[in-house]
């Protein structure tokens, strides 16, 4: 099986064309599992969402947002989070989990501040902005 760090390098190599550089070995990688076998994994860079991963196959189950909700019980709200502009699927998950405000916008993707979580009263938590 491959270790959370090698998934990453190979999702970053695959979106970014190039090889992930060193700077993963600094990120915790947190991995995702479905019926025992990882499918995925949350990178975190300190409070900032480096990336999500779930295997195709097991999209659409739930793994990410739990993978998410698990961290923000752990160690609370994440400040920042990237998103790769054409990448339709990861702006809807993120839209529905967070209300989000642009900080930055390039032709790749915009860097956003991540200003509430969206749910119920308990699971709402919000930061000032």
């Amino acid at each position: 099986m491959k270790t959370s760090s090698e998934l990453y390098r190979k999702f970053r190599s695959e979106i970014d064309g190039y090889a992930a550089p060193l700077i993963v070995e600094t990120l915790t990688v947190v991995p995702i599992f479905c019926d025992g076998t990882q499918v995925g994994f949350l990178s975190m860079d300190g409070s900032h969402i480096d990336g999500l991963f779930v295997k195709k196959e097991h999209r659409r189950k739930g793994l990410g947002k739990k993978a998410v909700l698990g961290w923000i019980k752990e160690n609370g709200l994440p400040n920042t989070l990237c998103i790769i502009n054409n990448n339709l699927p990861a702006q809807a998950f993120w839209n529905k989990l967070f209300h989000l405000k642009p900080i930055e916008w390039n032709t790749v993707d915009t860097l956003y501040s991540i200003v509430e979580l969206k749910g119920d009263d308990d699971s709402a938590r919000q930061r000032n902005v």
